[in-house]
């Protein structure tokens, strides 16, 4: 800050009068702004360590800062270097250095030709619009490796600018026009510490930008997390096991399938009342300021297998089904959604999947076991559960009735109130509500005494009786037996032939 004080000091008395005593000071502040310039560079060396060191500890996060720090050195030494090439050429203009009293000036340092000649002289080299224009494309460049809404923050100014009310015409006149060589070369030294301050302040802002956006926790807590609501016995249990972080001044806001939760210590307690079966999703996101003030959301999702609990109880002598009847089974795993499971049979007959764990199974019986298998699906295929052999029987043959009875005594009043014969298969069977058909049966009443005539008998169509026996029948007599027999009815297996059943009438 001083040597720049006193270059202002100095430019203003050199407008004044040029002595030796100013031109000996412009070159003790020329070696000021040397000795700047090398500080700025061991200073921005330091930095770049430090960046180094960041690139070998986290690479991915560092790396694009340190790739715009490279180009920030790359283009300062570039421009450091075009400026201290101008002014060697201005220094063998001038006749180069030379001793006087122990220090070195250069030889021709009042010089106010070498300067405008260089720089502004139509006749010259006209170099000060081209070192103009470098510095403004410098300046712009540095300023691109920053953010657009960081810019602010990086202080540096290049001297591309001069008063407006100078009576100087051009930039380069107000710099360079009728200066003294030791002036100009000083000037141009005051130039190369803008390039170093302007890549220390470039350097610095992006290094600092290193662990600016993370998140800042306080608080740790043990987290397990697991992919699968349920394992099976033989099948690998997978977990997530990490440290989650949290802050204790600052809760995200959290919200699970649309609805927001209440945060404690980073953290949300979410519950909800299943219904139904199969696999439930939860879904929601994490909203949290960075550091910027910028609200960022993350988004999770996860699933959840729900199925009612139940038991699953079976009589083992019971296990049969009936040939030619359509026999349900539900199969069911513990844990698994019915979409899950799948189930197959080994024997003769069809099997029918009726939807959510529902079969129909029809054996044709050809075998006398068959055997149900249930797969389920899992993450390494599908895996078989269990299996349940079941004995195949016939259907046992209906149970003749007339009218209410089955057989036994019947008297002459209840005689008057029955006109049909059926067939079923009892209550004790486990298919309830099977019918069968009666089509054909065999009529017969058999007096108690000879002298009330001789057996009749009758083949009747259908299930109702005829005149003929209906006659028969009120004429009967206590201890006259009357048979049903030879019974053909129609069912669910097919036609189903039976001996019948008899009454003694009381």
């Amino acid at each position: 800050m001083m040597i720049n004080l006193m270059y202002l000091v100095l430019t203003a008395l050199l407008a004044l009068n040029v002595s030796a005593e100013v031109l000996k000071a412009f070159t003790l502040v020329n070696q000021g702004l040397i000795e700047t310039n090398t500080s700025f560079a061991a200073k921005n060396e330091t930095t770049y360590k430090q960046f180094a060191k960041q690139l070998s500890d986290d690479k991915a996060k560092v790396q694009p800062l340190y790739d715009r720090a490279m180009i920030a050195k790359a283009k300062a030494d570039a421009m450091y270097k075009e400026i201290d090439d101008i002014k060697a050429v201005l220094v063998e203009r001038g006749g180069g250095y030379v001793e006087s009293h122990g220090s070195q000036s250069i030889k021709a340092e009042s010089s106010i030709e070498i300067g405008t000649e260089y720089f502004v002289a139509p006749s010259g080299d006209k170099m000060g619009p081209k070192l103009l224009n470098d510095l403004k494309t410098f300046e712009t460049e540095m300023l691109n490796l920053v953010d657009k809404d960081q810019r602010d923050k990086v202080r540096f100014k290049m001297p591309t600018d001069y008063p407006k009310e100078s009576p100087k015409p051009s930039w380069e006149s107000y710099y360079f026009e009728s200066v003294p060589l030791i002036a100009t070369i000083t000037e141009l030294t005051k130039f190369q510490n803008d390039v170093r301050n302007a890549e220390s302040e470039v350097v610095k802002h992006l290094f600092g930008q290193i662990g600016a956006s993370d998140f800042k926790f306080d608080g740790l807590v043990p987290i397990v997390k697991s992919n699968k609501a349920f394992v099976l016995s033989g099948q690998p249990f997978e977990a997530e096991v990490f440290l989650g972080a949290y802050s204790s001044t600052q809760n995200p806001v959290i919200t699970i399938n649309g609805e927001q939760q209440k945060v404690e210590r980073g953290k949300a307690i979410y519950k909800t009342t299943t219904s139904g079966q199969g696999e439930r999703t939860v879904k929601g996101t994490i909203t949290l300021k960075d550091p910027s003030g910028k609200d960022t959301s993350y988004p999770f999702s996860t699933n959840y297998q729900v199925f009612q609990g139940s038991a699953v109880i079976s009589a083992d002598k019971m296990n049969v089904v009936y040939v030619g009847l359509e026999n349900p089974i539900s199969v069911s795993v513990p844990g698994f959604a019915p979409e899950l499971v799948t189930a197959n049979v080994s024997g003769g007959g069809t099997w029918t999947n009726k939807g959510k764990g529902q079969y129909i199974f029809k054996p044709n019986g050809s075998a006398r076991e068959v055997k149900v298998t249930a797969n389920a699906k899992t993450d390494g295929g599908s895996k078989m559960m269990g299996s349940q052999t079941y004995r195949v029987r016939q259907v046992p043959k209906p149970v003749v009735y007339f009218g209410t009875k089955d057989g036994g005594s019947m008297s002459r009043g209840e005689l008057a109130t029955v006109n049909f014969v059926s067939a079923n298969l009892g209550e004790g069977f486990a298919f309830e509500g099977l019918n069968y058909t009666v089509r054909k049966f065999v009529f017969a009443l058999s007096p108690k005494q000879a002298t009330s005539g001789g057996l009749y008998q009758e083949t009747i169509s259908g299930n109702r009786l005829s005149a003929g026996a209906k006659s028969k029948m009120a004429s009967a007599r206590p201890g006259d037996i009357l048979i049903i027999a030879e019974v053909e009815a129609v069912g669910p297996t097919g036609v189903v032939r039976m001996n019948g059943t008899n009454f003694t009438i009381r």
